[in-house]
This record gives structure tokens, C-alpha cells and sequence, in this order.
């Protein structure tokens, strides 16, 4: 007969306890939580970076509305009133007869359709945050004032287009009355970059003639205040209009986020 030896402990050896199951269930319960508290510093991290990243966009927003509305109040001021002095000059310098006026209206008429102010909306920070789609603003009042600030500058480029066209058609009417030589002197020799520039009259040769028989004047005339007449309304109005709400916008930001 067999005789089988039960195994014992080697000497001074003790037996494992077996580990009860809500040992494992608190292992497991410590583990979740452990794993839960990284997930919500996490998440809190990323709110608090979105935070900041918002508050960073806000502000540089202000600054691009305060340059903006500084320059719209020079166009308001400045610019579009100097414009149409230069454009009722250039009218009523065309209506007259002879010529010993036909230097000071080439200077009148080739400074006023040449003026170009032209504003557009600085787009630096609302291009980023038309990228994010306006999610980083958590502030309904913000969201609601920067898609009313879009649809404004749409409306104000349609008008703005309008207006340069205008001035296209007037720049192309010179033919009519002007002295092609003269046009290349002074736009190829001369200004070879027009925008923003006050012909001078001394630039203008002594021999510049005008046809001022052309019956093609009058059209021309009625181009120009036209023309005149868009700035001073239409123009002069959006600017205004934008000016305002841009004033709105940065009174909204600095109550909603506490800025000074």
C-alpha cells in the first residue's frame, strides 16, 4: 500500500490568507477613481487653456476694433470731406470756359478719382475665431454682437464695391476731355503709384489743355456727383454706422470679461 504525505509549510513557513473579494473590489474602486481624478485634471487643464486662449483672442479683438475705429473717425473727419471738396472743385472747374483754369481742373479731377482711403476691416483675430467657430466664446452676448459685426462688414463691402465702381467708371471717362499725354506723364513718369496721392499742380505742364467742347463733359459731370454723392451718404454713413457698433462691441467685451 501507498502511503501519500501531505505537503506542509517549509520550516518557518506560514499560510497565505486568501484574499477576501472586497479586498479586489476596493483595489478596483481605487484604480477607477485614481484613473477619473487624471481624467477630470485633464479636462479642467484643457478649460482652463481654452479660458485663457479666449480671454487672449478678446483682447486682441479690442485692439483691432480701437485701430479700426480710429481710422474710420480720420475717413468720418478727414478724408471723406477733403474728397468731396476735391470732387465739387473738379465740377465746378469743368463747367467753366477757356482755358486758363485747365491745369488747376486736371489737378482737381485726376487727385479727387484718384483718392483712394479705402477701410477694411482688420481681420486678424476674427478670421481665428471664425476658424473655431465662435466655440471659444462662451458668452452668448459676444457670440450674438461678433455675427452681427460679420453680417455689418458684408453689407458695408457690397456698398464699398459699389463705390470703386463708380470711381472705375469716372477714371475711365477722363478720355472724354483729357490729354492722354498728359495722363502718361503724370501716372507712369510721375505717381507711378496713384493711390493716396495729391497731384501737384506743378507737376501739371504748362501746355495741358482740356477740350472743354466735348459735349461728353456734361456726362462726366454728372458722373462726379454721382460719385460725390455716394461718399457723402452711402460711404460716410457706413462708417459711421460701423464706427457706433464698434464702440457697442468694446463696451459688451469689457463688461462680459472685466477688461479695462
Amino acid at each position: 500500500m501507498e502511503v501519500h504525505h501531505h505537503s506542509s509549510p517549509a520550516p518557518g513557513g506560514t499560510h497565505t490568507p486568501r484574499k477576501k473579494w472586497t479586498h479586489y473590489l476596493w483595489e478596483f474602486l481605487m484604480l477607477f477613481l485614481a484613473v477619473f481624478c487624471g481624467f477630470l485634471a485633464e479636462n479642467q487643464r484643457e478649460h482652463m487653456i481654452e479660458h485663457q486662449r479666449e480671454k487672449k483672442l478678446v483682447v486682441e479683438l479690442m485692439e483691432d476694433i480701437k485701430i479700426d475705429s480710429g481710422y474710420l473717425d480720420l475717413c468720418i473727419k478727414k478724408f471723406v470731406p477733403n474728397h468731396s471738396i476735391l470732387l465739387d472743385s473738379a465740377i465746378t472747374l469743368l463747367q467753366q470756359t477757356g482755358h486758363e483754369k485747365d491745369r488747376e481742373t486736371y489737378q482737381a479731377y485726376l487727385t479727387a478719382t484718384e483718392w483712394n482711403y479705402n477701410y477694411a476691416p482688420t481681420e486678424r483675430t476674427l478670421s481665428q475665431l471664425r476658424s473655431y467657430g465662435h466655440r471659444l466664446i462662451r458668452k452668448s452676448a459676444v457670440t450674438d454682437i461678433l455675427s452681427r459685426l460679420e453680417i455689418l462688414y458684408k453689407v458695408y463691402s457690397s456698398i464699398n464695391d459699389h463705390i470703386h465702381a463708380l470711381q472705375n467708371d469716372i477714371d475711365e471717362s477722363a478720355y472724354i476731355f483729357a490729354d492722354k499725354n498728359i495722363i502718361n506723364h503724370l501716372f507712369i513718369t510721375t505717381y507711378p503709384y496713384p493711390d493716396d496721392v495729391s497731384i501737384k499742380l506743378s507737376d501739371i505742364p504748362a501746355s495741358a489743355r482740356i477740350n472743354r467742347t466735348d459735349p461728353g463733359i456734361q456726362h462726366v459731370i454728372t458722373k462726379l456727383r454721382k460719385y460725390n454723392y455716394y461718399l457723402a451718404t452711402s460711404l460716410k454713413g457706413d462708417y459711421i454706422r460701423i464706427l457706433k457698433f464698434h464702440r457697442t462691441i468694446i463696451a459688451i467685451l469689457k463688461k462680459e470679461y472685466h477688461l479695462k
